[in-house]
């Protein structure tokens, strides 16, 4: 699935000065092309779309997702911060596919820490899964630009504490 979203994010850079720009749609219409290597036996020729990654054969394989990745993705409704899809999903599905988000360098921070947070509403609407994937993103992005794990890490602790307490997970 991280390849997918390797694949959103290059498509999105590529309709970046078209005006129409929109990273979370094309991450999300990237991961429903995942979500056919998963149900379909093998690539759908006709679908001009599908691009080079959905056409490797070799993927069309179920390799055991999480429940709400496949649930999340069953139909072609974006999920959004304010309308998550799988609202109780809290696994790690959103984390796992969060580093490719850290590798944006040219971003700030606190956009590559957007991003994630945005995308793991597509399938995981739990505050907390929302939460690792942005600050997982953000502490690859850190080592990605040179950083050391600590300040990597402290950099996700900041972002994650300058979150809205609406999508922070209560505490007990």
């Amino acid at each position: 699935m991280s390849l997918f979203t390797v694949d959103g994010l290059i498509r999105a850079q590529v309709r970046r000065d078209t005006g129409a720009w929109h990273p979370p749609t094309d991450v999300h219409r990237a991961h429903l092309r995942w979500a056919a290597t998963q149900r379909d036996w093998g690539p759908d020729e006709r679908r001009k779309d599908n691009g080079w990654l959905a056409r490797e054969e070799w993927l069309y394989a179920r390799r055991n997702p999480p429940r709400a990745c496949l649930t999340g993705l069953g139909d072609d409704r974006l999920g959004t911060l304010d309308r998550p899809k799988n609202p109780d999903a809290a696994d790690s599905g959103a984390l796992a596919r969060s580093a490719p988000f850290g590798l944006l360098v040219g971003w700030e921070p606190q956009l590559v820490c957007q991003l994630a947070v945005e995308c793991a509403a597509q399938t995981h609407g739990a505050p907390a899964a929302g939460l690792a994937a942005g600050a997982f993103a953000v502490t690859v992005h850190g080592l990605a630009r040179g950083g050391s794990v600590e300040a990597a890490v402290a950099r996700a602790l900041e972002q994650l504490a300058a979150r809205p307490a609406t999508s922070r997970s209560p505490r007990r």
